[in-house]
């Protein structure tokens, strides 16, 4: 019996090591998945405080509808036929631009008719049909201008026609001076309309050798219908003596 003593002394030292081995990676792996757990933790909590941001971030005011389909002059030479090159908008910045405190995206133009672009026979659209909008709001903005000489005080000179999608309409007058100026500033001028500003003043080189500037209007619309969604927008002349141009559309 005294010969089997020391190989279960030495099976018993082994165990012992074994057991304290395991003791020592079961208290590893504790300390690890204990880790790991606040680790989880710190990254569900970074995500709650992250994401609530990110999906309850309110929309944006301005929606500056897209126009690029529609227009038929640029703004870096002269947009009509046997004019003079330097007759531009080439010094407006083009692009996103908050104009007269609303925020514009700028990329030509759609010049409409005028009797004064009839008598030169200047071929030019008397009206621009389905501008797509897809949007509801309170407000409509626009960013234009006349061409040609100016008409009466109070003359309309264009049309905002708003196609809502249950199948209404309503219709949104741009009268000479009140709403709109002549895009060459050759004398002082304020519309009388309170919605209505000079959103934006610059130069071109037709202008400059003559000694003014040229410059570009906002007024701002009141929807008839904030809560429908506007499915299109026309943009229509009026044919009066003066031709009206839309640079851009927002909807507020």
């Amino acid at each position: 019996m005294a010969h089997l003593l020391p190989k279960r002394l030495g099976s018993l030292k082994r165990a012992s090591s074994a057991d304290g081995r395991r003791g020592v990676m079961s208290h590893s792996k504790k300390i690890w998945l204990g880790v790991g757990g606040l680790m989880f933790l710190a990254v569900v909590a970074l995500l709650l405080l992250v994401l609530p941001k990110q999906t309850l971030r309110p929309p944006e005011r301005f929606f500056a509808v897209d126009l690029s389909r529609h227009t038929n002059g640029p703004l870096h030479t002269s947009w009509l036929p046997n004019e003079d090159p330097g007759n531009n908008l080439a010094s407006l910045p083009t692009g996103r631009q908050e104009l007269g405190g609303v925020v514009f995206d700028v990329q030509g133009l759609i010049q409409l008719q005028g009797q004064c672009w009839v008598k030169r026979r200047y071929v030019l659209p008397e009206q621009v049909r389905g501008i797509p909008v897809h949007r509801a709001g309170r407000s409509v903005h626009i960013l234009h201008a006349n061409s040609g000489y100016g008409d009466p005080l109070g003359t309309t000179v264009a049309t905002l026609v708003l196609h809502y999608t249950d199948g209404e309409q309503a219709q949104l007058d741009i009268r000479h001076r009140e709403n709109v100026l002549d895009f060459w500033a050759w004398r002082p001028a304020t519309p009388t309309d309170t919605n209505t500003v000079v959103a934006w003043t610059g130069e071109s080189p037709a202008t400059k050798r003559r000694g003014f500037g040229v410059r570009l209007c906002r007024t701002t619309f009141e929807n008839p219908e904030p809560r429908k969604v506007i499915e299109t927008i026309d943009y229509v002349s009026a044919m009066a003596g003066s031709a009206p141009f839309l640079v851009a559309l927002t909807i507020e």
